[in-house]
């Protein structure tokens, strides 16, 4: 509180957090300014059909499956358990595979998690891959159908904007902070937070739609890491105090 009392300002990711800031410290929301999170050009890239099947191939993943992708912690806040349920709905009449993403931060939580996949006829459907590192998470996105991320806490998320970078449909939250970045997204999703039935009937759209090959990704020219770095030291407050 008295970092940001006496700061002269303030940068955060999204209107999520200028509000909460605001209104949680009580300071001016004038001093606060919105400078979102960047994309590395470099490592998100669209694969080969041939790099995307051997991924297939290594994960165990028929060809003909469509993948559904969970990339984050298995915390509460992020609510990977409601997409299980989700998911669990539409197995008996979708051909599709839930691959997860992130590290185990939360063991209880996991536990949670997986009391609803044991003994569960379809268990082998879902695919836990642990901590993946930053620069393989791009072929994990590229041979993902969709990207679901259904926090009930979300100040940016960058893994919609990774995914949507790749021309992914991304299924998100109301309350997550990277919705005001991906707005005229065309393959964007916005559900309520905190609703199985949301999440299932996004899926059960994406999941009876054909695969379209030609992906569109949207334009994140000014969103690449350089062009943040840049927005930060142009602006015009920062260049007086300096």
């Amino acid at each position: 509180k008295q970092c940001l009392k006496y700061s002269k300002r303030v940068f955060v990711k999204s209107r999520i957090i200028v509000g909460e800031i605001a209104n949680l410290y009580h300071i001016n929301p004038q001093k606060i300014s919105i400078i979102t999170g960047g994309i590395d050009e470099e490592d998100f890239k669209i694969n080969t059909i041939k790099s995307d099947e051997e991924l297939r191939k290594k994960l165990l993943i028929p060809p003909a499956t469509k993948i559904v992708l969970y990339a984050g912690r298995s915390v509460p806040q992020k609510r990977l358990i409601y997409l299980i349920k989700a998911a669990l709905q539409l197995l008996a009449d979708y051909n599709f595979a839930v691959v997860i993403a992130g590290s185990y931060t939360n063991k209880s939580y996991l536990d949670s998690v997986m009391e609803l996949l044991n003994n569960n006829v379809y268990r082998k459907s879902f695919y836990f891959l642990g901590h993946v590192g930053q620069l393989e998470m791009s072929s994990i996105f590229n041979i993902a159908e969709c990207v679901v991320t259904p926090s009930l806490y979300e100040p940016f998320g960058m893994v919609n904007l990774q995914a949507a970078f790749l021309g992914k449909t991304v299924i998100t939250t109301d309350i997550t902070g990277s919705v005001d970045v991906l707005r005229g997204y065309h393959n964007l999703m916005v559900i309520r937070s905190g609703s199985v039935e949301a999440i299932r009937v996004s899926l059960k759209e994406v999941l009876s739609t054909p695969e379209n090959k030609d992906r569109q990704s949207f334009d994140f020219s000014q969103y690449s890491w350089m062009n943040v770095a840049k927005k930060i030291l142009e602006s015009k407050l920062l260049k007086k105090e300096i």
